[in-house]
């Protein structure tokens, strides 16, 4: 199918550059990288709507390794703790530092958030 599309000159003299490199038509180029953000756009649309599974928290041995300047930029040392959940095929760390549980305050204001929380809270073993 034919159509027209008006690209960003930078954009379409980058993919021209790109195609050039590979040796392929510019045509391929432009289907490959539409096909390549549709992908992403369902993945991200995906995990959006798909309820994260149980997280955990935990604390102690962390086998992994991470580079000095990430670890200085995320506030992370020894003792820092982790939530772990799962979304999808995906498992996301977050560190609990100072700047985290700062970044929380406020977010169970109105909607009855807060109530919800101390229900679940009761609800537990």
């Amino acid at each position: 199918m034919k159509t027209t599309v008006e690209l960003p000159d930078q954009l379409l003299i980058e993919a021209k550059k790109r195609a050039a490199e590979l040796r392929v038509p510019l045509k391929s180029i432009i289907e490959e990288s539409l096909r390549s953000g549709l992908r992403k756009l369902a993945e991200a649309d995906r995990l959006r709507e798909e309820p994260a599974e149980y997280g955990v928290v935990w604390s102690g041995r962390l086998d992994i390794d991470l580079p000095n300047q990430f670890r200085e930029r995320m506030g992370i040392d020894e003792k820092t703790r982790f939530t772990a959940i799962v979304r999808g095929d995906h498992l996301v760390l977050t560190p609990i530092t100072a700047a985290y549980i700062r970044s929380l305050r406020g977010m169970l204001e109105g909607g009855g958030g807060l109530d919800e929380l101390i229900r679940m809270r009761r609800e537990e073993p």
